[in-house]
Order: C-alpha cells, then sequence, then structure tokens
C-alpha cells in the first residue's frame, strides 16, 4: 500500500485514475514527454574548483609575503640559518 502511495505522489495521481480505469487529465502519455536530463554532468567543475584553491593559496600567500616583509621575521631566521651553517663548517 505504501508503495502505491508513493507511486501515485510522485505520478501527480496519474497511476490512481489508470487503476480506477479513467482516463487522466492533464498527462501527456510516456511517447510524447520529452526527455529530461535526470543529471548534469560535471564537466568543468574540476576546473572551477581547482581555480578556486589556486585564487585561495595566492591570498593566503600575499597575506605571508605581507607580513614578512613587514617584521622582517624571514630575514632574521635566514641571517641564524646561514650563520649556523657557518659556524659548523668553520
Amino acid at each position: 500500500m505504501m508503495t502505491l502511495l508513493v507511486m501515485m505522489l510522485l505520478s501527480g495521481g496519474g497511476l490512481l485514475a489508470y487503476r480506477l480505469g479513467q482516463k487522466p487529465t492533464g498527462l501527456r502519455p510516456r511517447s510524447a514527454q520529452v526527455p529530461t536530463r535526470r543529471c548534469r554532468g560535471n564537466a568543468g567543475q574540476t576546473s572551477a574548483e581547482y581555480a578556486l584553491v589556486l585564487l585561495g593559496v595566492g591570498a593566503v600567500a600575499l597575506l605571508v609575503l605581507g607580513w614578512a616583509t613587514k617584521t622582517g621575521k624571514v630575514g632574521d631566521l635566514l641571517d641564524a640559518v646561514y650563520d649556523s651553517l657557518i659556524g659548523s663548517v668553520v
């Protein structure tokens, strides 16, 4: 019974009319229905996702670059690494 109810809801009442022997109104026969695409393709979606990820990474890189040039922390870090390498070689 539940299956019949679900099918009736999905078909807009046409199934019930056929079961009762009546001709449903407002419904076209299956052969006259316009075919529809049930699911849209994902073509281009991956490219769009990559583009958005690259934009996000670029924005973060610009923020880090702006922070590094204002504070001078990167230069201090590189100087410490260079001094440590020179000190271990000599």
